[in-house]
């Protein structure tokens, strides 16, 4: 037992790393007993000893990626018409402020050169008031509220906060492993799920439902939101095999984000992944082919086992359905007619069902394959664009504009070093097919997730070019949150 806390103490991080991935999954899934509360305030208590015991921001926040999915939906205060406070979205902010007083720090002790992130910012910025209004104008203010608050404004916050943090190696593969380890989890979760036919979080019986298949979901609550986060975890993690030589713990982290991504049954994920990881292939493949046929290999097997046990038939009726162009045919022509009833502002945020209703019965009939029963056009900026406003959308793609254009611009660098980049390049790949086909907005425990892995990668990718001397001159301005050394 004396041993047992002196490790404790000699390796805090990785104590209390073991400590949450140990209570993370039991605790999700009694999410809907009484002693929810209590368990909400033991996870926030972990979070403050975290940061405590000098996590490094990096850790911390990969801990925040991988983790926070299980046990997020906690509340700690219920609001009444107000957003609740849960353990997420103040675990959102304690990051989104940790990240904050670190760009502080760096701006005084580093000479940083202007990149695309302050344009991002100013669209981001000029969108914000604009969601506001449309979320006060909605029929339904508290749930609008709710879905500006969580699906706009905190995901875009900590995307933007992680990319302004000039990051350190250690840091980044620090974020990583934490993450991967929880995507590991997730694959476990679907896995169960496809096993048993429960949704373990979402509380779905599919047998009920009377289908032939089980799509899983894993923590993330939807199947669409497992398969957009898998297939950029999938297309990041494999650039940091190629770039960062990680093999052991990337290998098995991608593998198990493709089969989390084949047991969604998402479409888009697997086309967004497949072409994310064909453009990382593309360029970090060089001499470290072999690690992507291990990748292959791995990754390929798990999609083949859990296609094979959907069956045929199964596979076959997702990949191909033929009522899903027109039921999107539909709710495109039925879209266009709410824009133009409010064009500049919108109908209101999360109005979408109720007032398309009434209009796309004039369109057409939408067949039973269409999504879950979710009313939405399953395109997120037509989305945008419909609760929201055209000017609303148009300054979120101008943001997105010059975050792509930084992208590109830095993607094809020569040097193995420039990994980050590659993998920005492929979620960015991933997550602009997943957002052309499914409503993100409606995702947002994914969205925050991916928000975090995005930021942290575009931060990872303009360190060297941000900070004069390159990333190893940042060694001295992390402060508490970096310097000690698990070593």
């Amino acid at each position: 037992m004396n041993a047992l806390f002196s490790h404790a103490r000699q390796h805090p991080r990785r104590t209390v790393a073991l400590a949450v991935i140990a209570a993370g999954i039991p605790l999700g899934v009694v999410s809907v007993s009484d002693s929810g509360p209590a368990v909400a305030g033991l996870l926030a208590g972990l979070l403050v000893v975290s940061y405590t015991l000098r996590l490094s921001l990096g850790h911390f926040l990969g801990l925040l990626a991988g983790w926070l999915p299980f046990v997020g939906r906690f509340v700690l205060l219920d609001a009444g018409s107000l957003p609740d406070i849960t353990v997420e979205r103040i675990a959102l902010l304690v990051a989104i402020v940790l990240c904050g007083e670190r760009v502080w720090r760096q701006r005084r002790h580093t000479v940083v050169k202007a990149d695309r992130l302050m344009m991002m910012a100013l669209g981001v910025g000029l969108a914000t008031p604009l969601l506001m209004l449309s979320a006060l104008r909605s029929p339904d203010v508290a749930n609008a509220v709710r879905v500006f608050l969580d699906s706009y404004l905190l995901p875009s916050a900590i995307f933007l906060m992680c990319a302004a943090v000039l990051w350190s190696e250690r840091e980044i593969t620090g974020f990583m492993r934490f993450a991967m380890a929880g995507v590991l989890a997730w694959t476990g979760v679907a896995g169960f799920e496809m096993a048993t036919g429960v949704s373990v979080f979402a509380g779905i019986d599919y047998s009920a439902l009377g289908r032939d298949y089980v799509r899983a979901a894993g923590p993330l609550l939807s199947p669409p939101a497992l398969g957009w986060a898998t297939s950029v975890f999938a297309t990041a993690g494999t650039a940091w095999i190629l770039g960062a030589r990680r093999t052991f713990a990337g290998v098995f982290g991608v593998a198990a984000a493709f089969g989390a991504s084949a047991m969604s049954l998402t479409r888009s994920a697997w086309l967004g992944a497949g072409l994310g990881v064909m453009a990382v292939i593309g360029r970090l493949g060089g001499r470290s082919r072999w690690r992507f046929v291990i990748l292959g290999v791995l990754g390929a097997g798990i999609s083949v086992m859990v296609l094979w046990h959907l069956g045929a038939q199964t596979v076959a009726e997702r990949a191909g359905n033929e009522g899903t162009i027109n039921n999107r045919l539909i709710m495109l022509a039925t879209s266009w007619v709410l824009i133009r009833r409010s064009p500049f502002f919108g109908i209101g945020l999360a109005s979408y069902a109720d007032a398309s209703r009434p209009v796309l019965t004039t369109f057409g009939e939408l067949s039973a394959s269409y999504g879950t029963g979710v009313l939405a056009p399953h395109n997120t900026i037509v989305l945008v664009a419909v609760e929201a406003g055209l000017l609303t959308a148009l300054f979120l793609i101008v943001a997105g504009y010059h975050l792509v254009r930084e992208v590109l611009t830095r993607a094809f660098v020569k040097g193995r070093d420039n990994w980050p980049a590659m993998g920005l390049l492929g979620g960015l790949a991933a997550t602009i097919t997943n957002a052309v086909a499914v409503d993100l907005q409606l995702m947002w425990r994914a969205a925050y997730v991916v928000a975090m892995l995005l930021g942290v990668m575009y931060g990872a990718m303009t360190s060297h070019a941000r900070a004069d001397g390159g990333i190893s001159s940042l060694s001295g301005v992390h402060g508490s949150l970096d310097s000690w050394d698990p070593a």
